[in-house]
C-alpha cells in the first residue's frame, strides 16, 4: 500500500472510531450521587465507573454526572460498528483523581484484560484525570480501535497519555500537562496504524509526544509503521517535541513545536528494530529556545547501531525549522547513511546544518551543492511571524513564508483548520495566511 493510501485507511479508521460512538445502543449513567444498587438509569445513577463499564454491552454509552470520581479498569471490548463509550455527560464536569478498584499499571484509568487478550472498540470522551504522585494517567495496553478523545491528563508521574501493543489508536483533541518525569504522550511497544491529532502537549519533563517500538519487548516487531501526526500543539518539554524511535511510513504535517529542551523532531532508533525511514513530513513549524540552547529542529539518525536499517527516504517539505542561534546548531542533523531517498525542499532553513551527529556541518550553499533545500529561503523570526516574543507563530503580513511553499496533495489544511491554499500557492509552515 502507498503512504497515501495507508493515511486515508487511517483517517477512515479513526472516523470509524469516533464517528462509531454514535451506534445505537443502551445509555447508561453515574452520577456522584448515585449508588451501584441502582439501575444505571437516568433516573437511577451508578456511584462507580468500574459498575459500569462492567455492565455495558457492545453499542452502548456511559454518560458520567458532573463530580470526582475514582478511576476504572475497563477490560471488556465493544464490536466493531458498536463501540463502547464513556463519556461526560457535560464536557469539563468530570474528574477521576484517584485509582479504581481493579487498577493494576498504576494509572488512574485503564483499557486492559491480559497480554493474551486485547481490549478493542472503546471511546474514552470528555474526561479529565488528575493523576498526581506517583500515578500515571490514562492507560492503553493490548489494545485495537480503541479512541481517546477531548480529554485532559494533568500531574501524571509518567506519562500523559500512555499505549502500548496499540492497534488503530486514535489520540485527538486531548491535553496533557504537568508530567513529572517522562512524557505528554508515549505510543509503544510495536504499535500500528495509529492517529494523533490535534493534541496539546506542555510542561513535561520528558518528551512530547513520543512513539517508541522497542523491539526489546516481547511480541514487539520493533517497527510502529503507517501513523499520522498531525496538528498537534507541544511546547515547554524538557525534552523532545515529537521523539520518533522506530517510525516508518507516517506523516507528520501541520504539528506546532517549540520551546524544547533538547529537539523539535527526531528520526531515529535506539530501541527500534529499524531507524525511522520513509516518512513525510509537510508544513511543520518548529522553533528552538529563544536562548538558543536547544539542539537542531529537527534530527535523522541512525544512532548507535549500525547493523539496524538505516533512516532512509524521509521527506522534509514546507517546513519551517527555525533556530535562534547557528553557532554550532541549526534547522536539521542528517546522518549520512539517511541520505538515501532523502528529499528536503520549499522550508525555511538556517545556514547552519550538521551532519552524523554534528560532527561535520555545512552552509546551507554547501547544502544545496548535495541536491537538498534549493528552493528553501532563510528568514529572521520577526520577518516570519505575527509575535514570535509571545509564542504566535501564525505568519505576519509581508511574511516571506507566504506562497513559498510547494503544492502537496494531501495537505489540504492548516493547524487551524483552514484550507490550504489560501492564495496563489501553498505558505510554508503550519499556519496558512489569508
Amino acid at each position: 500500500m502507498s503512504v497515501k493510501g495507508a493515511l486515508c485507511v487511517l483517517c477512515a479508521t479513526a472516523a470509524f472510531v469516533v464517528a462509531g460512538a454514535a451506534a445505537r445502543g443502551g445509555t447508561y449513567y453515574v452520577a456522584a450521587t448515585g449508588s451501584d444498587s441502582n439501575a444505571g438509569t437516568s433516573d437511577q445513577p451508578w456511584l462507580t465507573l468500574d459498575r459500569a463499564v462492567n455492565a455495558a454491552q457492545p453499542g452502548d454509552t456511559i454518560s458520567v454526572g458532573p463530580g470526582t470520581y475514582a478511576g476504572c479498569t475497563i477490560t471488556a471490548s465493544g464490536q466493531e460498528g458498536k463501540p463502547k463509550v464513556l463519556k461526560a455527560g457535560t464536557p469539563g464536569t468530570v474528574t477521576l483523581n484517584a485509582l479504581g478498584p481493579r487498577n493494576r499499571k498504576g494509572s488512574i484509568l485503564e483499557v486492559y484484560k491480559s497480554v493474551e487478550e486485547t481490549v478493542g472498540y472503546w471511546v474514552i470522551d470528555g474526561i479529565k484525570v488528575e493523576a498526581g504522585g506517583d500515578k500515571g494517567g490514562i492507560d492503553l495496553r493490548h489494545t485495537t480501535h480503541c479512541a481517546v478523545v477531548n480529554c485532559e491528563s494533568v500531574g501524571a508521574r509518567t506519562w500523559g497519555i500512555y499505549a502500548s501493543y496499540a492497534e488503530s489508536l486514535v489520540l485527538e483533541n486531548n491535553v496533557s500537562h504537568n508530567v513529572g518525569r517522562e512524557h505528554g504522550y508515549y505510543v509503544a511497544n510495536g504499535s500500528d496504524n495509529g492517529v494523533i491529532r490535534g493534541n496539546k502537549a506542555f510542561d513535561a519533563t520528558g518528551q512530547g509526544i513520543q512513539i517508541n517500538a522497542d523491539v526489546t519487548m516481547p511480541e514487539s516487531d520493533g517497527i510502529s509503521s503507517n501513523f499520522l501526526v498531525e496538528a498537534n500543539i507541544v511546547h515547554d518539554v524538557g525534552g523532545v517535541g515529537l521523539n520518533m524511535d522506530g517510525v516508518e511510513r507516517s506523516t507528520f504535517r501541520n504539528n506546532l513545536v517549540y520551546n524544547f529542551g533538547d529537539k523539535g523532531l527526531t528520526l531515529f532508533a535506539i530501541d527500534a528494530a529499524v531507524a525511522s525511514r520513509n516518512n513525510r513530513v509537510l508544513n511543520n513549524t518548529i522553533v528552538s529556545r529563544s536562548d538558543g540552547k536547544s539542539y537542531f529542529c529537527l534530527t535523522i539518525r541512525h544512532t548507535n547501531d549500525p547493523s539496524k536499517p538505516a533512516p532512509v527516504g524521509n521527506k522534509l517539505f514546507n517546513n519551517i525549522l527555525y533556530h535562534y542561534n547557528t553557532a554550532g546548531v541549526g534547522s536539521m542533523n542528517v546522518d549520512k547513511t539517511g541520505f538515501e531517498g532523502f528529499e528536503s525542499d520549499y522550508n525555511v532553513v538556517m545556514d547552519y546544518f550538521g551532519m552524523d551527529d554534528n560532527e561535520q556541518h555545512e552552509t546551507l550553499a554547501q547544502w544545496r551543492e548535495r541536491g537538498y533545500d534549493k528552493h528553501s529561503i532563510q528568514a529572521a523570526a520577526a520577518e516570519l511571524f505575527a509575535a514570535p516574543d509571545v509564542f504566535d507563530f501564525h505568519l505576519k503580513a509581508g511574511s516571506p513564508a507566504v506562497d513559498k511553499g510547494t503544492k502537496l496533495e494531501d495537505v489540504t489544511q492548516d493547524l487551524d483548520g483552514k484550507k490550504r491554499p489560501q492564495s496563489a500557492a501553498y505558505d510554508i509552515g503550519c499556519y496558512e495566511r489569508e
